[in-house]
């Protein structure tokens, strides 16, 4: 397919009684097929007064999105998008809880310059997910009234695929099982997501490649773009506090205390991983990573350590951290023939963006849209 590379994206929407989540795979500007949904009841507004939402609504609602979370890790998820209902945004409290909530879940892993792209295109994020996922029922419907025919022979091939990448018969029919769908859904599934790839696959077909004058000049414009960004190896020692009473968080921040002075006085920061770490696994390393791959709380200290450096007893949504900084990678500047590649598939891609937002757009103008 000539469509840019998509993403794994979550949205989180949190209403008044129930919180749900839906991954699906996006193309920046709008997300064309959903593959997960999960719904937990969380009954925000049980309890609720004039104080706004009540401490024990706000422990169920944390506690889901602590599953959502983990789901979203392990299954790699690229971008997480929260949102709520009007109801939970207008609590007196409503504010806190929901910036509380977004700086603990929406991060791009890897995004670059690290302007969310609802930023970017001048949106706030509940517009932006609103907007997702209105663009994705109208292009599945339209894919489905009048989207290209699908040769069984591919979706039998696609079919197989799936098949092989389980280690068996049995184990491919217990995942259709936990998953609850039947065979004879997943087979519609894929004949869905091909028709929604060849309707924009028809959507893009007269767009103009690139010129190598339009490459250069691009690149010349936007060097910092295609460049090696600033990376660092890195350790960390961690005690969670999510869920915690008020004793159980003093508690593990006088712990961590008691282990900076520890280290202070000699102690291994990796031997300190592996005693009273609560992710001991490799001493604590995290490997390389650049800007954007941790929460920013965790950014702001790791990147301004110098190498050898052990931080003080800092705090992101995760809990109570020390981290040492191994080796500091600095940002490097890639020359043009080796990126001229990428230069011209990001030209492409914006092309292919613009004209599957007009066609997108046309959908919409002659849809009626009813939000409830």
């Amino acid at each position: 397919m000539g469509i840019v590379q998509s993403q794994r994206m979550a949205i989180i929407d949190l209403g008044s009684n129930t919180a749900r989540l839906v991954v699906m795979n996006a193309i920046p500007g709008f997300s064309y097929h959903q593959q997960d949904e999960i719904r937990e009841v969380v009954r925000l507004r049980q309890g609720m007064s004039k104080k706004g939402l009540s401490r024990e609504a706000i422990g169920r609602a944390l506690a889901t999105l602590r599953l959502f979370k983990r789901f979203c890790d392990s299954t790699q998820v690229d971008i997480i998008l929260p949102t709520a209902t009007s109801a939970v945004r207008e609590a007196a409290n409503g504010p806190a809880f929901i910036e509380q909530v977004r700086r603990q879940l929406a991060y791009q892993h890897g995004s670059g310059n690290g302007i969310p792209e609802w930023e970017a295109l001048g949106k706030d994020i509940d517009t932006f997910a609103r907007d997702m996922v209105i663009a994705q029922v109208l292009i599945r419907q339209e894919a489905a009234a009048n989207g290209p025919s699908v040769p069984s022979k591919d979706i039998d091939q696609e079919m197989k695929r799936i098949r092989e990448e389980h280690e068996s018969k049995e184990a491919y029919q217990e995942r259709l099982r936990e998953a609850g769908i039947t065979e004879k859904q997943v087979r519609a599934d894929i004949e869905q997501r091909m028709k929604v790839d060849r309707l924009l696959d028809e959507a893009c077909k007269d767009i103009p490649q690139p010129t190598e004058a339009e490459i250069r000049a691009h690149y010349e414009e936007n060097k910092a773009l295609f460049r090696d960004p600033e990376r660092v190896r890195a350790s960390h020692i961690v005690k969670h506090i999510q869920g915690g009473t008020i004793l159980d968080i003093q508690a593990a921040y006088s712990q961590m205390q008691d282990i900076h002075k520890g280290l202070k006085a000699g102690l291994s920061f990796e031997g300190a991983a592996r005693r009273f770490s609560d992710c001991p696994e490799n001493d604590g390393d995290l490997g390389y990573f650049a800007r954007g791959a941790m929460v920013p709380e965790f950014d702001e200290v790791v990147f301004n350590l110098e190498t050898g450096e052990i931080s003080g007893v800092f705090q992101t949504p995760s809990g109570y951290h020390i981290a040492k900084v191994y080796d500091k990678v600095p940002a490097k500047e890639r020359p043009y023939e080796a990126v001229v590649a990428h230069v011209r598939q990001t030209l492409v891609d914006a092309r292919e963006n613009a004209a599957i937002d007009a066609y997108t757009a046309q959908l919409r103008e002659k849809a009626e849209i009813r939000e409830e």
